[in-house]
């Protein structure tokens, strides 16, 4: 039983996020959850079948099969509502929206948080002590405020495939209006954004999408025109990322011991490759990296790391170390402060 409840809910997600499950890719997405989470879930697609047909029958769901999608929707909106009394899972739930509470801008996060307490109110009250989760303490990089009014309109809209109007400020200072299909709300390095197709201008006809920082958004309002998800522009950006920035393959570079440590822990997690020589340095390899982030990482590491490879990676780093060179020891330089 423990098994199938969590298999309806993960099915029941997918369905959510209109990914358009079948049986056989459902069945491969348990199998790889099998083994990047050892949980012990993975089963047939005749068994998926059976428990699509058992949230049809018991929780009466909308769901149906799309021939041209060659996967399953839901037809209008449903509530599963899941017989949560596993202990790991209401637990699951309430780390998430400790987590959300310190990291998911108002009011979305307040909503997270009722839905969080309505749990514990219908859980038993021996099942654990609730003081446990406000001792836990989420480390945020949040760099900038939003409007909770703007972030509200925002994720209704993109939500619900609405199209918004709204007053941007851009760094510079400059204002403008746009009318915008937001297909994808990211966060990304402690700020959130909005990328999808600006209607009103030249860059609507780009099917990589433009980025909006929500942060810059001054007043935004929700228009009656809906749109349809563009799975093209999810594709490139999941493949991508969010920016389209410049990607660098096979950066070659030789760190320190001094930070050798804190390297080795990361790779697995950052995918990068390393091979130790006997002073402790480490030559690492990263397959591939974005050009801007790689950049800054190593002049902020200083002396700890040098670019080996690709030659074109190098001259760009040496440029930029001359540019700092000038900045402190040109003596005729005047400072722009």
């Amino acid at each position: 039983m423990k098994n199938q409840l969590l298999r309806l809910i993960k099915f029941v997600a997918e369905l959510k996020k209109k990914t358009y499950p079948n049986t056989n890719s459902f069945a491969k997405k348990l199998q790889r959850m099998d083994l990047d989470e050892n949980i012990n879930i993975s089963c047939s697609p005749r068994t998926i079948l059976r428990d699509i047909d058992y949230l049809k029958e018991y929780f009466n769901a909308p769901i149906e099969y799309d021939p041209a999608e060659k996967g399953y929707f839901l037809y209008c909106d449903w509530t599963f509502k899941c017989p949560v009394n596993e202990k790991k899972l209401l637990i699951s739930s309430l780390l998430s929206a400790r987590i959300a509470e310190q990291f998911i801008p108002a009011p979305i996060k307040e909503e997270i948080n009722e839905s969080a307490e309505s749990m514990i109110a219908s859980s038993s009250e021996d099942l654990f002590d609730a003081r446990y989760f406000q001792t836990l303490i989420i480390a945020t990089d949040t760099k900038v405020t939003i409007n909770p009014l703007v972030f509200k309109i925002v994720f209704d809209a993109w939500r619900n495939y609405r199209v918004i109007r709204f007053n941007y400020r851009k760094s510079s200072g400059a204002y403008s209006t746009r009318t915008f299909e937001p297909h994808i709300l990211a966060e990304h390095n402690g700020a959130w954004y909005l990328k999808g197709f600006d209607k009103k201008n030249d860059i609507c006809n780009d099917k990589k999408g433009v980025v909006f920082a929500i942060h810059r958004i001054v007043d935004a309002e929700i228009l009656e025109e809906s749109f349809l998800q563009d799975k093209a522009l999810l594709k490139d950006t999941e493949a991508n990322g969010l920016f389209n920035y410049v990607l660098l393959k096979n950066i070659k570079v030789q760190c320190s011991s001094t930070i050798a440590g804190y390297l080795k822990e990361q790779s697995t997690a950052k995918g990068f490759n390393y091979k130790q020589k006997s002073n402790g340095d480490l030559i690492v390899l990263f397959p591939e990296a974005y050009e801007y982030e790689i950049t800054r990482w190593v002049l902020g590491e200083g002396a700890n790391v040098k670019v080996l490879e690709p030659q074109s990676f190098v001259e760009k780093i040496k440029a930029e170390v001359d540019l700092m060179m000038n900045l402190y020891f040109n003596k005729n330089q005047e400072t722009a402060f």
